[in-house]
């Protein structure tokens, strides 16, 4: 059944036991489950659940998202090495395009990062990259924030989240298939939370052209908070 089909069946079965006067406790149990459907919904366009390396988590992401392999050159994806962002434990670097009106490729990217809680060093890492980024984009604007966002099981999670306008270097293919290096106007967003059941720290990172924000799944104010709310235990 799809995702809607499921959807309107909850949404009646709700409706029906209301008009039938069953039990209170199983009325609100089953408009618990409406709700966790109407969350199911909301995540249902995250179509790859990828493993978060070395623990107990997954994550979901957006389609059209490849990893790139570690033995990638990094100037593939522009980031500068882990030392110098201070994100701790890059594990791994998905790419994800979009053909503009040339022809070509924009390609932005997401990374993920994970961290022993017990072996954290800094104890802080949010912070850590908050005070590395200026030195790393001297002309920028940065923003710092906490989010509250909703799980797949419709649990409010608290992140901290980053963000930096600034000119960075993207790979751009060109229509004839050619890859180079572009300096363009960017966003780099980072969520981090600790989370204690998995004894892990989780980093997510976003690396976006600014001209591709808010298309497709490079909107990041749409699937940034998704994409952090998906994560969880594997099952």
């Amino acid at each position: 059944m799809s995702n809607f089909g499921r959807s309107v069946c909850a949404s009646a079965c709700v409706l029906i036991l209301g008009l039938s006067g069953c039990g209170a406790d199983y009325q609100r149990r089953l408009e618990e489950r409406a709700k966790t459907f109407g969350q199911e919904t909301e995540f249902s366009e995250l179509t790859e659940v990828v493993d978060l390396p070395d623990s107990p988590l997954v994550v979901r992401l957006p389609p059209g998202f490849q990893r790139l392999p570690d033995s990638a050159d990094p100037k593939r994806w522009g980031l500068p090495s882990t030392e110098a962002t201070g994100l701790p434990n890059q594990k791994a670097t998905y790419e994800a395009s979009i053909v503009d009106g040339a022809g070509g490729k924009q390609h932005y990217y997401i990374y993920l990062c994970v961290a022993d809680l017990s072996t954290l060093n800094p104890k802080d890492p949010m912070k850590f990259v908050e005070l590395r980024l200026p030195q790393l984009f001297p002309n920028h604007n940065l923003k710092a924030d906490r989010v509250s966002t909703k799980t797949m099981e419709g649990r409010g999670v608290e992140w901290d989240r980053l963000r930096v306008t600034a000119k960075q270097p993207f790979c751009y293919t060109q229509a004839n298939g050619q890859d180079m290096m572009a300096e363009m106007d960017g966003i780099l967003e980072v969520w981090g939370r600790s989370d204690p059941a998995s004894n892990r720290y989780v980093m997510i990172g976003w690396r976006v052209p600014a001209a591709l924000a808010g298309k497709d799944y490079a909107d990041l104010d749409a699937r940034g908070p998704l994409v952090a709310g998906s994560v969880g235990p594997k099952t």
